[in-house]
C-alpha cells in the first residue's frame, strides 16, 4: 500500500481508479520496481532469498525445519474462539493471517510438510530477479 498511502483505509475507491493509479499510471514495471521487489526486499533477507534460490535451482523445496529456524513458519493451534501460536512471542503472523514462506511455498499444513513453490516463487526466480538484476 505504501504508493496508494492516499487510499484511506475505510474508504471505498472503485477498481477503475486503482487500475488507473497502478497499470496506467505506474505501469507493470512499476509495479515491480516500487511495490513488489522493495516489499520482498524488505521481508527476506538477502541469505534467505538466496538459500531459496539455490533450492530452485536444484528442484528441492526449502524443508520446514529451515522455515522454522528462520522464523518464516510456525504451526498455529487453532481454538475455537481465538488462533493461538505454539511460539514464546504470540504474535501474530506477517502476512496476513498466513507466515511469511506461504509467499514462496505451499505448506501442507495438516501433515507438516512443504508441498511446492508457489506461483509467485517461479514469476520471482525466472522472472523478476533476472529482469532487475537482484540476483545474488
Amino acid at each position: 500500500m505504501g504508493l496508494l498511502q492516499n487510499y484511506s483505509t475505510n474508504s471505498n475507491f472503485s477498481y477503475a481508479r486503482i487500475n488507473q493509479d497502478l497499470l496506467v499510471e505506474l505501469g507493470v514495471e512499476g509495479i515491480l520496481k516500487k511495490i513488489v521487489v522493495p516489499k520482498v526486499m524488505k521481508l527476506f533477507k538477502p541469505d534467505i532469498l538466496q538459500f531459496f534460490r539455490r533450492c530452485w535451482e536444484q528442484g528441492q523445496t526449502p524443508t520446514l525445519d529451515y522455515l522454522k529456524k528462520q522464523k518464516l513458519y510456525r504451526i498455529n493451534i487453532l481454538s475455537a474462539d481465538t488462533e493461538v501460536y505454539d511460539d514464546w512471542t504470540r504474535t501474530p503472523p506477517v502476512v496476513g493471517y498466513k507466515e511469511l514462506a506461504f509467499v514462496f511455498v505451499q505448506i501442507d499444513t495438516r501433515h507438516n510438510f512443504v508441498e511446492r513453490w508457489t506461483v509467485f516463487a517461479h514469476i520471482w526466480f525466472e522472472e523478476i530477479e533476472p529482469l532487475f538484476g537482484l540476483m545474488m
